[in-house]
């Protein structure tokens, strides 16, 4: 296998796995992933994706924020299904509502290093 190949596989894996760091749902980051790889294909003129769009895919990906269910405000309870509290920037997505793979590799790394076992 040759370099080249071999650096982007390992890019992808480390895109990927980070996508899957806050989403349970590894489907739905593998659905959005190839969606967005074949619509970056179409722009490119190519009739499918190449493994360097599969890695730009897997690295810019948009999947919606659990923590904060996509408002970018961090929920501190709900009432009747109804987030409630003082809330204030989501702290997983950066008040964006949505997160891509860096988002879930900071994130493992405050959960893992930073805020103690019980997290």
């Amino acid at each position: 296998m040759s370099d080249n190949i071999r650096s982007l596989r390992d890019a992808y894996k480390n895109a990927f796995e980070g996508l899957t760091q806050f989403n349970a749902k590894g489907r739905q980051a593998k659905i959005a992933i190839a969606e967005l790889a074949c619509e970056l294909a179409r722009k490119a003129n190519l009739d499918a994706p190449t493994p360097e769009l599969w890695v730009r895919a897997a690295e810019t990906v948009e999947l919606p924020c659990r923590r904060c269910v996509s408002t970018g405000q961090y929920i501190t309870g709900t009432l009747n299904g109804v987030p409630t509290g003082p809330g204030g920037p989501c702290f997983r997505c950066n008040g964006r509502g949505v997160q891509v793979a860096a988002d879930g590799w900071r994130n493992l790394t405050y959960d893992t290093k930073y805020a103690g076992p019980y997290v």
